[in-house]
């Protein structure tokens, strides 16, 4: 190779990831790849450039383990804090009430109920979940005083163990939608009208556990977690799917 053209490719920087540049190609507002190998900083990649912060008082193992491919924490199982505290701050419905949230996972083993992803706040929360033991997934919008304002569940779609999947949970709440997405497919919807839910915007994220201290943590590896202020079509997610490859 020309000696111009080492010096352009290391000027570069490093090669993107095919699945984390479909991800930023669709405008994320936060993304998370967690590949850390140190430290407790969670970097954010999207545009609100809201680091977050692995948990200090059990962390994830960083960069030990790999989902797709891609390098992954190390989750600490049912015991496990959250590994972002109070910094993961994200428009998860956004102005317009929509979103997508996107991320990676390989669970170790699976119990009642492991949870991925949620928000732990007072007028509206997500909460993503892998229920056993059959390894059925919910996920569900809550309002307090409005539970399950909406809900969907996957039947036809088990989560098994030492496997890698692709979650994608699409949320319109004018429309109403709310959708789950296995691998690029479309696994559960719930179009149930959505009344008491406020639509919040700034809130934070946990990841990894349902709430500080709690149990219900993973107990596996997750990363590449991805936060769109849109709902991604069914192109769009079928080819993130592809692009890991």
């Amino acid at each position: 190779m020309p000696i111009a053209n080492v010096r352009a490719a290391l000027s570069a920087g490093p090669k993107l990831h095919p699945f984390t540049a479909a991800q930023l190609s669709d405008s994320p507002l936060s993304l998370f790849k967690m590949d850390e190998t140190s430290g407790t900083v969670m970097a954010d990649s999207g545009s609100v450039g809201n680091n977050g912060s692995y948990a200090t008082s059990d962390p994830p193992t960083l960069g030990t383990r790999s989902v797709f491919g891609l390098v992954a924490p190390d989750f600490l199982g049912q015991n496990a804090e959250f590994s972002d505290s109070a910094a993961l701050a994200a428009y998860h419905s956004g102005p317009s009430g929509v979103c997508t949230i996107e991320f990676l996972l390989r669970c170790d083993t699976i119990t009642h109920a492991d949870y991925m992803l949620t928000t732990d706040v007072d007028l509206q929360q997500f909460n993503i979940a892998v229920i056993g033991p059959n390894g059925q997934t919910f996920a569900h919008v809550y309002t307090t005083g409005v539970s399950h304002i909406m809900n969907v569940t996957s039947q036809s779609l088990k989560v098994l163990v030492d496997t890698d999947y692709h979650f994608v949970l699409t949320y319109d709440r004018a429309a109403p939608r709310f959708e789950l997405w296995l691998n690029g497919v479309s696994v559960a919807v719930d179009t149930t009208a959505n009344t008491g839910n406020t639509g919040q915007t700034t809130r934070k994220y946990e990841v990894g556990a349902r709430s500080s201290g709690s149990t219900g943590g993973i107990d596996g590896a997750m990363c590449s977690l991805a936060i769109y202020p849109t709902v991604l079509t069914s192109t769009q997610i079928a080819d993130h799917y592809a692009a890991l490859g």
